[in-house]
């Protein structure tokens, strides 16, 4: 759950207007912290009943995020860095 928070803070940036989070993992869980999150609007959720893996997920989305600058988070990787 916590890369799911950390993506939606990091979406304070105004420049950063779509995020995808896919919920295969605790679908119901991410979704209600979604739904009560003032960022919803910039969200959009997808599920894989069985994962795709980081390249099949990319594909998968291919059409949402053509011409975009993409920046693709797991939940199991601690990264620190500062957008600009």
């Amino acid at each position: 759950m916590s890369t799911t928070i950390s993506v939606i803070i990091i979406c304070k940036n105004e420049e950063i207007n779509k995020i995808i989070i896919n919920t295969h993992y605790l679908p119901e869980t991410v979704k209600d912290y979604v739904f009560k999150s003032k960022y919803l609007q910039k969200i959009e959720l997808i599920h894989e009943e069985s994962l795709l893996g980081t390249a099949g997920t990319l594909q998968a989305v291919m059409k949402k995020i053509v011409n975009d600058e993409v920046l693709v988070a797991h939940a199991d990787n601690l990264t620190l860095f500062t957008l600009s």
